[in-house]
């Protein structure tokens, strides 16, 4: 049976809101979705109870699903040097925890933390900060049953599959699990087939676009070196059962994602 995709709305952030972007894909035969966290795309902060309600009513109407919210990495960072980027990070985060909960959601892509780009802060010290913030994150997931979902982003301090278990079993909650994008793991040069097989009791999402070890991307299927035919049949060998999200990054998404997806058909997803 062929895979239904989840379709991530990277590529509609600057051009439409969430809500008509999410009518706009669903116009084209998707029924779930991953949404990023941007304005004016859609911001927690920016979102009122009448537009969630709208996007609530809207979605149900048309029998959509939204799978995950993407916190993304770019404007929040639990392992800051800062305590106050701390503190907003922990607010902003609970904020879209509290949105995915209104929508509907499974899981909150977050990011571990980011490092120092030059002299990072000791090891030991970022998982300390990282622990700290999660303490009310898992307490939210909890009352709100959602899944906060660690991706393997190069750009944080915990950007390899075994890393992040090893961070997982130390913080020791069951709501803690993994996305894994592939684009990011071959970027990395990490085996994303070895790191899927290695996360399996955690995998409860799996990103796909293409890349090259050269320039990280989140191309349209095809344009990199992403050995997706060798990912499906290791998703399949492990039993996996996790929505697989088509993130695709492109300034002609309609034709990019649609062909993406019926490339991966053919290499038998």
């Amino acid at each position: 049976m062929a895979t239904t995709f989840t379709i991530n709305t990277f590529s509609y952030i600057w051009t439409m809101t969430a809500k008509d972007c999410v009518a706009h894909l669903a116009d084209q035969g998707y029924r779930s979705f991953e949404l990023m966290m941007c304005g004016p795309h859609l911001f927690p902060s920016a979102a009122t109870p009448a537009l969630r309600k709208d996007i609530g009513a809207m979605m149900a109407a048309r029998k959509l699903d939204v799978v995950s919210l993407n916190a993304g990495a770019a404007d929040n960072n639990l392992t800051s040097p800062s305590p106050d980027m701390r503190r907003f990070s922990v607010d902003y985060l609970l904020q879209v925890m509290r949105l995915g909960a209104d929508l509907g959601a499974q899981g909150i892509v977050i990011a571990p933390g980011l490092p120092r780009n030059l002299l990072p802060a000791p090891f030991e010290q970022m998982m300390s900060w990282m622990q700290q913030g999660l303490e009310p994150l898992l307490k939210e997931a909890e009352k709100s049953r959602l899944d906060l979902l660690f991706e393997n982003i190069p750009s944080t301090f915990l950007p390899r599959v075994d890393q992040m278990m090893r961070a997982i079993e130390r913080v020791g909650s069951d709501r803690l699990k993994i996305v894994y994008d592939v684009a990011n793991g071959v970027y990395i040069k990490e085996d994303p087939c070895a790191a899927i097989r290695a996360a399996a009791s955690r995998l409860s999402l799996v990103h796909l676009s293409d890349t090259t070890t050269q320039v990280w991307k989140h191309d349209p299927v095809g344009l990199g070196t992403v050995p997706f035919a060798a990912i499906g049949e290791t998703l399949r060998a492990i039993g996996a059962k996790v929505p697989i999200v088509a993130e695709i990054i492109s300034t002609n998404a309609d034709h990019d994602i649609a062909d993406s997806i019926k490339k991966l058909h053919a290499m038998g997803w």
